[in-house]
């Protein structure tokens, strides 16, 4: 097996499949398969699958080499074309003077991912990837409790796409109007928030205009360009997320966004000087918030901001990073921050919509 491809489209294409890995020893492989002119590279598990395509002339065949050790090897091959010859139970790869040789890994045969499933629905590329990146910062990287935390809900609503995720501790949810992933039949899915999270990377590295999306019975397919993401669907219903969305919020704080996120850099840079957990302290009057880090034995930042507060006095605590995520995603000029009480969850919006909410249980004070 034998053919010439280049070897910018052959790195992304390793980096792209090497994504659906979970695991980045030397043993984790990609498989190379050449037929029809086209050059398709995999990573796959059992529940996540990236391949991506590219132009290749040669000898048709299909190989398994290691994936993280092929990525860093191709990205740094010294010609613009990458040789590759397969012989006995290697590969070689030819660029300029340099010469690479890689013992091939044994084809292991995993259960079909997404292969009966067809994309219905064409939706705009940035504004999924937006979206998924507003609500993914709630929900788990890896959560043993539950594998509802570690996934996102994709629910048709009546004029667009709902996206809501939740760590048990947050909950972040975006409405998308005039986007449907599921065609003509109006549905909910889960999708574990990992391939989310690759799929978000995907669209913004590939910079397409659209996505298609395919939603099948067990799985869903989004397809980007040259490559094509495959994950199964979470089994299980999402938890009901709409008591704390509907929720009463009588308590109500205005403040510009950019000066709080300009507030947060320093909070949070001395709240990860804390050996344990650290909180942010926030202090409200009518025209003021006081937004305070000390952490004994090393400083105190200290910053007062201009408010508009509808109550008299009010004092609650957050943890630095979880806020700054809810802080991060809201968009606008001003940003909403709205209380029941210092022991019940607060919600962070912009002061002109409701598109986007960040829910988040505060941290009691002992």
């Amino acid at each position: 097996m034998k053919f010439l491809c280049e070897r910018d489209e052959l790195a992304s294409a390793l980096q792209a499949a090497s994504r659906a890995l979970s695991s980045r020893s030397s043993l984790a492989g990609v498989r190379w398969t050449l037929r029809g002119g086209e050059l398709e590279v995999e990573g796959r598990e059992s529940d996540l699958a990236i391949r991506s395509v590219l132009g290749a002339m040669g000898t048709e065949g299909s190989f398994q080499t290691p994936a993280s050790l092929a990525v860093d090897l191709v990205r740094t091959m010294p010609s613009d074309q990458v040789e590759v010859v397969v012989e006995d139970a290697s590969v070689v790869l030819r660029s300029g003077r340099a010469e690479v040789s890689l013992q091939l890994l044994p084809t292991l045969e995993l259960p079909g991912i997404g292969e009966g499933t067809t994309p219905s629905a064409t939706v705009p590329a940035a504004a999924l990837a937006q979206g998924i990146r507003q609500v993914a910062v709630a929900a788990a990287r890896d959560d043993g409790r539950d594998l509802i935390y570690s996934s996102m809900l994709f629910s048709s609503t009546n004029d667009g796409l709902r996206l809501v995720a939740t760590d048990g501790t947050r909950l972040a949810l975006r409405d998308i109007a005039n986007l449907s992933v599921a065609g003509s039949e109006a549905r909910d899915v889960v999708i574990p928030t990992r391939a989310v999270r690759e799929l978000e990377r995907l669209v913004t590295g590939a910079g397409v205009d659209e996505i298609h999306v395919g939603i099948g019975e067990r799985d869903a397919v989004f397809v980007v360009g040259t490559t094509t993401l495959a994950t199964r669907l979470v089994d299980e219903p999402f938890r009901d997320y709409r008591r704390l969305v509907e929720a009463t919020y009588p308590k109500k704080l205005l403040l510009d966004r950019l000066s709080l996120v300009d507030a947060m850099r320093r909070l949070r840079r001395m709240a990860k000087e804390a050996r344990n957990s650290s909180s942010i302290q926030m202090n409200m009057t009518p025209t003021a918030c006081e937004l305070s880090v000390r952490i004994p034995s090393v400083g105190q930042v200290h910053e007062v901001l201009d408010a508009n507060f509808n109550d008299a006095e009010f004092t609650i605590n957050f943890d630095p990073d979880m806020l700054a995520d809810g802080v991060d995603g809201v968009e606008g000029d001003v940003i909403r921050l709205e209380f029941i009480e210092a022991n019940r969850a607060a919600c962070v919006s912009s002061a002109d919509t409701r598109e986007y909410l960040y829910i988040l249980m505060p941290i009691v004070a002992r």
